[in-house]
């Protein structure tokens, strides 16, 4: 995270960057829960009854498996960018490949729509011609902007240099009078209080006038609207307003995972066994750790059998756990706008179901498909840029309308595909027992079987005609 004393480097160029700095608290929580480990909630005491024990609650990290599904569905290896002019086309892919974009691209997303933006940032590379990074929302200094976009921003990164000193880059991307954009590059040694000193650049120029208001980078965000601070240029995470439901299943899960540990035996243990040792003091005859003991400051009866010590045994409430998990699975399912059958709880672990599941959703693709659009304009934003890049400074022309294609296949409604299948078979590019594999769940031997004795009116009286088999295969 970037130390406060960044905020006088800004002062001096102009810019007040509060907003950011308050923001950086905000985001270490967010990250918090995206590793799956948040202090505050899932650090908590127990009283054994002599002293308190401090506990780790498990977590199901249900935010990084949320931001992994978003990933996942929406940018995969099938998202195709594309344009008209075919070698102006070759050219833009061949740029993103060098880039690994696709690959960058998902892992860009995922940690989006953890920290709720970030940024893909542009420069020119010797090697690779274009270079395309991205930077994360606690590197991304917003400048100038307002609710609905960034106009102007400083990113960072922290690397080490060969004798282990920390070495801050801080790239400022800001307008000139003409609306033209000027980069400026500033480099920084960290000391270990945090106190930074100016240092010579290496092998960066000091400024790289663009002469162009195109940006070389793209913020990316969540398309949804933050409903702690709608003026602000601060994106939410996608799992922010389902955090309550996050926390309920994070409580069930550990209770789950508990219950086999503690619903094994309870043993309530009397003051009189512990004993005194050497100095006088008195000890534990077993571990105060252990939670299965749990000390009574009385005995716990008469008999000599059950003076010191009483067993009891709970019953265990698996299947009740899992259940309410199940629930509240389907609760989270439904906020995160998945519909209500996305998530199964099956032997202990969570689970994206099937395809059939997503296609048969519409409010999955709904959902998809609201994302999609900011995402495809901050591609075409990336692409726009490229294209500007290529023709100013490396003298090559990639002209043209760039066109973002989203992979929906994963998400297409079951409806329209099966109507199509039906065309398909009518046509006969498929055969009806592929359709009945397909949609009726039956391997296609037993499909071809069926069709076979439908036609040889094995099942009664039939409308034969009605049920010929138009597309020749079987």
């Amino acid at each position: 995270m970037i130390n406060i004393k960044l905020k006088n480097i800004f002062e001096q160029i102009g810019y007040n960057i509060d907003a950011y700095i308050n923001h950086t608290g905000v985001i270490k929580n967010y990250i918090a829960w995206y590793y799956g480990i948040v202090e505050t909630f899932h650090r908590y005491y127990i009283f054994n009854g002599d002293q308190k024990i401090l506990c780790r609650r498990f977590s199901m990290g249900l935010p990084k498996k949320i931001c992994e599904n978003f990933a996942d569905i929406l940018c995969n290896e099938k998202v195709a960018f594309s344009i008209p002019n075919e070698n102006s086309s070759k050219k833009l892919n061949e740029l993103l490949k060098r880039n690994n974009f696709h690959f960058l691209a998902n892992q860009s997303i995922e940690k989006t729509f953890a920290l709720g933006f970030g940024a893909f940032v542009l420069s020119i590379d010797p090697k690779i011609g274009i270079k395309i990074q991205f930077v994360s929302a606690d590197n991304v200094i917003p400048l100038t902007y307002d609710a609905d976009d960034i106009q102007e921003a400083a990113f960072i990164s922290d690397t080490f240099d060969l004798r282990g000193e920390k070495i801050r880059y801080i790239q400022v991307h800001r307008k000139d009078e003409n609306d033209n954009y000027v980069i400026y590059n500033y480099r920084y040694f960290v000391a270990p209080d945090g106190e930074m000193t100016p240092s010579e650049l290496d092998n960066l120029p000091l400024t790289v006038e663009t002469g162009s208001n195109i940006p070389w980078f793209a913020i990316i965000k969540p398309n949804l609207v933050n409903n702690l601070d709608m003026n602000s240029p601060f994106g939410l995470p996608i799992y922010f307003n389902s955090l309550d439901v996050i926390k309920s299943l994070d409580i069930m899960y550990d209770s789950f995972v508990s219950e086999i540990q503690n619903g094994r035996k309870r043993l309530f243990v009397s003051s009189d066994a512990l004993r005194v040792n050497s100095v006088g003091n008195l000890q534990h005859s077993f571990d105060p750790n252990d939670v299965i003991f749990y000390l009574l400051d009385n005995n716990l009866g008469d008999s000599k059998a059950g003076k010191y010590v009483q067993e009891v045994n709970g019953d265990l409430r698996v299947n009740e756990l899992r259940l309410a998990i199940q629930t509240n699975l389907e609760i989270l399912s439904f906020k995160l706008g998945f519909g209500t059958d996305f998530y199964k709880f099956e032997n202990g672990s969570v689970m994206k179901t099937a395809t059939e599941v997503m296609a048969s959703n519409t409010e999955i693709y709904n959902t998809i498909h609201k994302h999609e659009i900011v995402l495809s304009r901050a591609f075409i934003a990336v692409a726009h840029a490229m294209q500007y890049i290529s023709k100013t400074f490396l003298g090559e022309n990639i002209d043209g309308e760039v066109i973002v294609d989203f992979d929906d296949s994963v998400i297409e409604s079951s409806s329209s595909r099966r109507e199509q299948d039906r065309k398909d078979v009518e046509m006969g590019a498929m055969s009806l027992a592929e359709y009945r594999s397909i949609w009726y769940n039956e391997p296609i031997d037993v499909a071809r079987q069926k069709i076979v004795d439908k036609s040889n009116n094995k099942y009664g009286d039939l409308n034969t005609k009605s049920n010929n088999n138009t597309s020749g295969f079987i």
